[in-house]
This record gives structure tokens, C-alpha cells and sequence, in this order.
């Protein structure tokens, strides 16, 4: 399990209790009762002291009980109130790219601009796409299901 989200759990406790004036991030309540309502919903005592720690990142590691708690308590899974889901998403999406870096290992340009990650730039669309649509004809022709005559170039009209 990866770890908590003072993200997430901010954003839950924010939706149960809203802030009673706009700007403020302050939920609309203490710390206090937020430890007596867990322990009367999930019979599970947390301090106050440490809601608030996690509240405000000062700490991160709740026990598994405690996630299951505040978990049940806000009445979400407890990938919910970790990094996991996060993790492994962007787990899955690392190896995508690094497999299309594969397949496009000779042209450095797109295959630094597939590894950097973030945003393309309309070039580096460009250059990604004309590699790509340059890959994709030499398959074509190499399985004999191309237009071997007069084919049109990335970007040609």
C-alpha cells in the first residue's frame, strides 16, 4: 500500500464539512468531534491531535485500523484515502510510454519527448505524429497491404 493522501482526506472531510465562510479551509468542525464521531460510527478511536496532524500533512502514516476507519467513515474504499490508486495508474501509464519509446527507439527527438512526460508542445505533436505515420507505412508495406505508389507523406495535402 503506498501512502496516505492528506489530499484526499482533506477533500473528504471538507465535503462532510463544508467551511462555514468561503476562502477558508477550515472544516466546519472540531477536531474534537470528528474523533468522537469516528469512535461512535466505526468504533475506532483516533486522538484529535493526530486528525489534525493528518488534516494538515504534519503526519501521514494512519494504521491500517485508522484507514479502515476513516475509510468507513467517509464511506469510501481505502485506496481512496491513499496514494495506491495514484501509484498505479501512473505505474500503468510509465510502462505505456516506455514502450511506445521502444517502438520508436532510433528517433531520439520522439523518443526523448515520449520520456520527459508532461504536455507536447503542437512540434512535438508534429514530430511524434510524422514518425509514427512513417512507422505505420513501413508496416503497411512490409505486410504487402500498403499503397506502395504514390503514398503522401506525413502532412502532405
Amino acid at each position: 500500500m503506498s501512502g496516505f493522501s492528506t489530499k484526499a482526506f482533506r477533500q473528504l472531510l471538507l465535503a462532510r464539512y463544508p467551511p462555514e465562510r468561503d476562502g477558508t479551509d477550515e472544516p466546519r468542525v472540531s477536531f474534537r468531534e470528528l474523533s468522537r464521531a469516528i469512535r461512535d460510527e466505526c468504533d475506532v478511536s483516533i486522538s484529535s491531535t493526530y486528525l489534525n496532524d493528518l488534516y494538515r500533512g504534519t503526519k501521514a502514516n494512519p494504521s491500517a485500523a485508522h484507514l479502515v476507519a476513516l475509510a468507513r467513515f467517509f464511506g469510501v474504499s481505502v485506496d481512496s484515502l491513499t496514494d495506491y490508486a495514484a501509484t498505479r495508474e501512473a505505474t500503468r501509464q510509465r510502462r505505456g510510454v516506455e514502450q511506445l519509446a521502444e517502438v520508436f527507439r532510433g528517433f531520439p527527438e520522439v523518443e526523448a519527448v515520449l520520456l520527459r512526460g508532461g504536455p507536447l508542445t503542437s512540434a512535438q505533436q508534429e514530430a511524434v505524429m510524422r514518425v509514427l505515420y512513417e512507422q505505420v507505412a513501413q508496416v503497411l508495406d512490409s505486410e504487402g497491404t500498403g499503397d506502395e505508389g504514390g503514398r503522401q507523406t506525413w502532412g502532405d495535402e
